[in-house]
């Protein structure tokens, strides 16, 4: 009876994970996973720099006393995306490809891909 429990888990768990995932596309999702990207590479829960200000609009980040940027929402989720950035990272390194730089504007399709299993 376990086997068989453990068995359904695993199936519904792969259904949900492979055929009900989404996508990050809007611009809270892709400030959770720049969060998150400077979680991973910077070790740091900062927003990426207002760089592009005329282009690239962030909803809801505060500028702190360091000069760095904070989100002051969204920490659980930009956890939850930090499996999906290491997974990226470890295709980056394979291929011998830097990560993107300025990632909301630069993005990568595999951050995208593993990000989206999340959604499950």
């Amino acid at each position: 009876m376990r086997v068989l429990r453990l068995l359904l888990f695993l199936f519904s768990f792969s259904l949900f994970s492979f055929f009900c995932s989404g996508t990050i596309d809007s611009q809270d999702g892709f400030q959770y996973l720049a969060v998150a990207r400077n979680m991973y590479y910077e070790h740091r829960p900062t927003a990426p720099p207002l760089e592009y200000p005329e282009k690239n609009v962030y909803m809801n980040v505060n500028k702190a006393a360091d000069g760095s940027w904070y989100s002051p929402t969204g920490a659980g989720y930009s956890i939850a995306m930090i499996p999906a950035v290491a997974l990226s990272d470890v295709l980056h390194r394979m291929y011998h490809v830097a990560p993107p730089v300025h990632f909301p504007l630069e993005t990568d399709w595999a951050v995208l891909l593993f990000a989206s299993f999340t959604n499950a």
